[in-house]
């Protein structure tokens, strides 16, 4: 007679639990692998929004700066531009009297003093796409702000500006001889003029096109007032936006 008996199950097959116990672990680590390599991604992305607000605080810097001193330049020169103006409707004749007129032109009525935003942090979140690093909304809409509309205005009027002075040059040619003063050439490549020397005269001495030129030269003096008021309003913004900068990424300087 054979007796048949059940094979029992091997020793060494796994528990149902075990197999779930190991998938557990496999997927804890991968997730934790998943969320470890997204912290190290927003840490990355961190660092390069601080180098970015870092390098446009430097930007906003400069602009405060260097548009304070476009505003003191264009003050001297709205002072200027009278003396101008007065000069020629006294209709000059004299050495001296033309020597004056020739050096006030030059320096009054044929400069300029603007000051574009320097907006090149800007230019670079733009071109590489980097604008997405912004996480606060409110950051990214008060310097698309400064960068986009208000700076729109402000090169409009720059522009309007630098039109007019070119206006006020186009119309002195009809009046002064560029030939003087002569120009020198220093050693260190600068240049200066020399209103010591030379037959100053001017190509025309009717009374008329001299009163002309100083009705377009105080012209031009009006909108400089424009052009001044809108530099301050830019410095404003510039300020405060890089204080706002500041505040929000815990900026020093």
């Amino acid at each position: 007679m054979e007796v048949h008996h059940h094979p029992h199950a091997p020793s060494h097959l796994k528990h149902w639990k075990e197999y779930l116990l190991e998938f557990f672990m496999i997927f804890l680590a991968v997730t934790m692998g998943f969320f470890a390599e997204s912290y190290r991604e927003r840490g990355s992305e961190k660092g390069k929004e601080m180098k970015y607000m870092e390098s446009m605080v430097a930007d906003l810097q400069k602009d405060t700066l260097s548009m304070n001193q476009a505003i003191q330049e264009n003050l001297r020169q709205f002072r200027g531009m009278d003396s101008l103006a007065q000069q020629l409707h006294l209709n000059p004749s004299t050495d001296v009297e033309l020597r004056r007129l020739y050096r006030l032109n030059d320096e009054y009525a044929l400069s300029l003093a603007t000051q574009p935003v320097n907006d090149m942090t800007m230019r670079q979140l733009l071109s590489s796409g980097n604008l997405r690093l912004i996480s606060d909304q409110k950051v990214a809409d008060r310097i698309m702000e400064y960068y986009g509309s208000e700076k729109e205005v402000y090169d409009q009027d720059m522009s309007m500006y630098l039109q007019n002075i070119q206006k006020v040059f186009f119309a002195s040619v009809d009046l002064f001889d560029f030939r003087y003063p002569p120009i020198q050439i220093h050693k260190d490549t600068t240049f200066s003029s020399d209103y010591q020397h030379g037959d100053f005269k001017l190509l025309n001495h009717d009374p008329a096109a001299l009163d002309k030129y100083a009705n377009q030269v105080m012209a031009a003096r009006a909108l400089n007032i424009v052009y001044i008021n809108v530099l301050h309003e830019m410095e404003k913004q510039a300020l405060e936006l890089m204080m706002f900068l500041k505040k929000e990424y815990h900026l020093s300087g």
